[in-house]
């Protein structure tokens, strides 16, 4: 009998803390999450989560994203331009300035429906799984939210109430409280990083 493979979906909160523009018209000033989003408790959730790749296995699939107010849910692999133009002035474009607290009750509303289908459509969307001849239940996906209490509670009613399994590893944690988790973590798993590194040398 084939192992069934684990998936994953973690999705982090986005922080406040913006890369500055900087032209790179080949690319149409478009960036990665990862590129854009700055700051300590940013940086450990791309460290935790980079360990957690390097970690997985064939049986192991992840996708990962960014939970932002402005973008929605912002997939690892996508680059968008998140840049505004202020067309009144002469000033170089500026990182978007949007909190999910300003967001009306309809446009909340609308960014969970957006939010949860993207992570639906991800469940069908294994770009290096190429065998898979079922339709992949909800109950067999792990969605993983490291984000503050605004953008994860309806999104976490919603995705119960469709049978996936929520995790929520930093409830209830402060902001040091986070940062101290992800660092005990990361060391852990640079543990295990080097065990293999060493049982494979």
């Amino acid at each position: 009998m084939a192992k069934k493979i684990k998936r994953t979906i973690v999705l982090f909160g986005c922080s406040k803390h913006k890369r500055p523009y900087v032209a790179d018209m080949k690319r149409g000033n478009r960036v990665l999450p990862h590129e854009f989003y700055q700051g300590d408790l940013f940086s450990k959730r791309m460290r935790y989560m980079d360990l957690r790749l390097q970690l997985s296995t064939k049986l192991d699939y992840y996708r990962w994203g960014v939970l932002s107010a402005f973008v929605g849910l912002w997939w690892s692999d996508v680059e968008k331009n998140v840049y505004i133009i202020d067309k009144k002035s002469m000033e170089p474009p500026k990182p978007y300035d949007m909190m999910i607290t300003e967001l009306t009750q309809y446009e909340k509303a609308s960014w969970v429906v957006e939010a949860v289908r993207d992570v639906i459509h991800a469940c069908w969307h294994y770009n290096d799984i190429d065998d898979v001849r079922e339709p992949i239940k909800t109950s067999e996906v792990s969605v993983e939210l490291h984000a503050g209490i605004h953008y994860r509670l309806q999104l976490t009613k919603v995705l119960k109430a469709l049978g996936f399994v929520v995790i929520n590893p930093l409830r209830g944690m402060e902001i040091g409280e986070q940062k101290a988790w992800y660092l005990l973590q990361i060391e852990r798993l640079e543990e295990r990083l080097k065990h293999d590194e060493r049982a494979t040398g």
